[in-house]
């Protein structure tokens, strides 16, 4: 006698299963990076594609995505139900319409339109290395318009405590998480990212024993993240022979030291990058834009 209500059970629970279960992860099945292609997606939990025009640019998306690999948008995303996260991924999209956005470890997202976020759409970083690029806006333009759509781990965005907004170049901006403790360079004993490894973060100067791991003068590869800027140098107070590398748009990895700095470093610093307008120029020049 208790075999109806067991089926009806059984019955509310599948269906809660189908309903609570649509988070979908990006796979590139069909070879191209449209974010709006369907079949691009997997339910990881059931094994099936998003239903037919449920990713549709100018139609609500009410699914969970999470993006892992670079996909294009070439039209505005509608965000409903929906939340999309960003990890270990990179989407180049016109403007985000309403919705949550999770930008997460190593997730980038690129706006090229002059409005990037629309209808109260809500962005949120909840690690880093990481940014949210706006090619059309720049830096005071999105503080007055925009600051109030960012979160930090779930808390309100301070400017500059716990969020900080750079040039990128002369009309957009680079918004990202400030926090010191992000590693965002990797350093190691051995070449092609190979043998013991040391970990930096930026603001900060590492020399000596200060350099993790014990690798000062003890380096030979690296691996530093994009949006950074990292100084090299032979003697401790970083004086001397040194180089700097910049990884602007993406990650620099060098598999072997130059021959001036393989297993001599004694000093490391590395900060934020900012994308300047313009270089100078010396001289009288004709023409110049």
């Amino acid at each position: 006698m208790f075999k109806k209500p067991l089926f009806f059970l059984s019955f509310l629970l599948l269906v809660f299963i189908n309903t609570e279960g649509q988070n979908y992860y990006w796979t590139g099945t069909t070879g191209n990076s449209s974010f709006f292609d369907e079949e691009n997606w997997l339910d990881t939990l059931t094994g099936q594609i998003p239903s037919p025009e449920s990713i549709n640019p100018n139609k609500d998306i009410n699914i969970n995505l999470t993006l892992t690999c670079e996909a294009e948008a070439n039209a505005p995303i509608h965000l409903g139900t929906g939340i999309l996260k960003i990890e270990n991924g990179v989407l180049n999209a016109n403007s985000i319409l309403g919705g949550n956005v999770i930008i997460s470890k190593n997730g980038y997202l690129n706006l090229s339109d002059s409005v990037p976020l629309l209808n109260n759409s809500q962005i949120d970083f909840s690690a880093s290395p990481s940014w949210l690029r706006t090619i059309l806006v720049k830096p005071a333009d999105f503080f007055t318009n925009y600051i109030s759509q960012i979160t930090v781990n779930g808390q309100i965005a301070l400017y500059p405590e716990n969020i900080r907004i750079d040039n990128y170049y002369a009309n957009g901006s680079v918004v990202r998480k400030e926090d010191s403790s992000t590693i965002v360079l990797k350093v190691y004993s051995g070449k092609s990212l190979q043998g013991d490894l040391g970990e930096i973060a930026p603001n900060e100067i590492y020399n000596g024993e200060k350099i993790p791991n014990n690798l000062e003068k003890n380096i030979q590869s690296f691996l530093l993240h994009k949006g950074y800027m990292a100084t090299f140098a032979v003697n401790y107070d970083g004086t001397g022979k040194s180089k700097v590398f910049i990884a602007s748009e993406s990650d620099v990895v060098v598999e072997e030291l130059p021959s001036l700095l393989n297993n001599g470093i004694s000093f490391i610093r590395v900060i934020p990058w900012n994308w300047a307008a313009k270089k100078g120029i010396g001289g009288h020049h004709f023409g110049l834009d």
